[in-house]
């Protein structure tokens, strides 16, 4: 990540789209820990997005008896799907 003086670093992690859209993926450090490897949310939210018919998502770690947590997406989709 590249520090620059005179900025605040929130530690959220985003895009701006073609259009010029801000969107906020997630936190830098979010990770989730299935099975021994560790996830980055983000990036799971990302490939998510890539969906023409997906307008937003959100990525947790549901706890799981096993693999100790497992992902799961909340996903909002376009009123009208194509």
């Amino acid at each position: 990540m590249k520090e620059n003086p005179g900025y605040y670093i929130v530690g959220d992690e985003g895009i701006i789209d073609k259009k010029g859209y801000l969107h906020v993926l997630g936190r830098i450090d979010e990770v989730i820990n299935v099975a021994g490897h560790r996830l980055d949310t983000g990036r799971i939210e990302e490939v998510i997005v890539q969906n023409k018919n997906v307008i937003e998502t959100a990525v947790i770690g549901l706890n799981h008896k096993s693999k100790g947590e497992v992902p799961i997406a909340i996903i909002v989709l376009k009123e009208s799907l194509d």
